[in-house]
């Protein structure tokens, strides 16, 4: 008996000739990822499309910004217990208020010997890229599009020349992962310290496959470990600490000029807790958040306004735990449970409107300590490649 063809194979080569490119690329931007990635057999013509136009990969990526913004969660548990460490992480995908899947990123990775005894750091994730650091000194750095399924280990970026080894054991890495919207390109920027002074800044950039080093200005400046990057509207921001000031600030990088600037931190309550900040991107605009006061940048005014402050009483917020913004809610842990808090001025609701203010979402093993991590993403036909044009 002869088999049927399946519908697939039954779509004829030149079947889309008389539609014009524009409603083809309409047609198929408005659909999921792993679809489009088995249309790719359908023929060299679909194949080309959805791989390297420069049209379909900008209106796909803009459509699902829109209508389909997901966060990845990474929860991590480290602890030495009789002189040997003992590392625990878990990646989450939240795709709605109703479900949390397990986001496994070594399984997304083509080449599975780059997972070996260092922990997957996500640096920063950005239109559907995620880029990874496999190794304690970031030298080994992998750009990754979990939706296609397609990563690329990085060039190793420049090391200082003379007594590498004491280099390595003495440094730290600070590094963040950005969009250059004027020039359409991807950043990686790296930070290299050497006990008190900076050794360098290096840039890469996805569409020269090189690293740069860029001059950096900064020196009584530099990054609080431990606190990962934001990005917002071009700009890589971190927490910083100002030596000659003797104060905390935002220390951010602007991805288009390549140059460092700063930031006055918000107002604070208690002046001991000079660490106590952690910011997000909500609409492209710098949050933070300060003993429970959720503060807004503005761009025009250089200047911090408190927005609101979150005041849920029967949980307990661990001042290092999550915070981040989901589809206009505030995403946040606190009793090993993930929580999504919703205020009418994030959400666009009035406030005369009854709002649902909270709503568990995940509950967490119960664990002696907790670091989190929320990063943007969203599915994207944007290529690790150089070559491809990304939107």
């Amino acid at each position: 008996m002869q088999q049927q063809p399946t519908a697939m194979e039954a779509i004829p080569e030149g079947w889309l000739a008389p539609l014009a490119e524009e409603i083809v690329v309409v047609i198929l931007s408005k659909l999921p990822v792993k679809s489009l990635m088995r249309f790719k057999s359908v023929s060299k013509r679909w194949l080309a499309l959805i791989t390297n136009d420069s049209s379909l990969i900008a209106s796909h990526l803009h459509h699902h910004s829109v209508t389909n913004r997901l966060s990845i969660l990474v929860c991590a548990d480290e602890k030495l217990q009789l002189g040997l460490a003992s590392y625990y992480q878990d990646t989450l995908l939240l795709c709605n208020e109703s479900t949390v899947e397990k986001f496994d990123i070594s399984y997304h990775l083509t080449d599975r010997s780059l997972i070996h005894k260092y922990r997957v750091k996500i640096v920063g994730s950005c239109n559907g890229l995620v880029c990874l650091s496999l190794s304690v000194t970031g030298t080994t750095m992998v750009l990754l599009n979990p939706a296609t399924k397609e990563s690329r280990v990085l060039p190793e970026p420049i090391m200082p020349s003379e007594n590498k080894s004491n280099f390595r054991k003495h440094s730290s890495v600070t590094m963040g992962f950005g969009f250059d919207r004027h020039k359409k390109d991807y950043k990686l920027v790296r930070i290299d310290r050497f006990l008190l002074d900076i050794e360098g800044v290096q840039v890469f950039t996805k569409s020269s496959n090189s690293w740069r080093q860029v001059r950096h200005g900064l020196v009584s400046t530099f990054v609080v470990q431990g606190f990962p990057a934001v990005a917002v509207n071009g700009s890589l921001h971190w927490l910083g600490w100002d030596e000659k000031m003797s104060k905390s600030c935002v220390l951010s990088f602007d991805l288009h000029e390549e140059e460092f600037y700063t930031l006055a931190t918000p107002p604070q309550e208690n002046e001991s807790h000079l660490f106590r900040f952690k910011f997000a991107n909500w609409r492209e605009s710098l949050v933070a958040l300060e003993d429970y006061n959720i503060w807004l940048f503005s761009n025009t005014e250089k200047t911090w306004t408190k927005l609101f402050k979150i005041d849920i009483p029967s949980y307990t917020f661990p001042w290092c735990g999550l915070f981040a913004f989901w589809r206009d809610r505030v995403l946040l842990c606190a009793d090993e449970t993930l929580l999504s808090y919703e205020h009418p001025k994030i959400s666009g609701k009035r406030s005369g409107e009854k709002v649902k203010v909270i709503k568990e979402l995940r509950k967490f093993e119960p664990r002696a300590s907790y670091s989190f991590q929320a990063l943007d993403y969203v599915e994207s036909l944007v290529s690790v490649n150089p070559t491809v044009s990304s939107t």
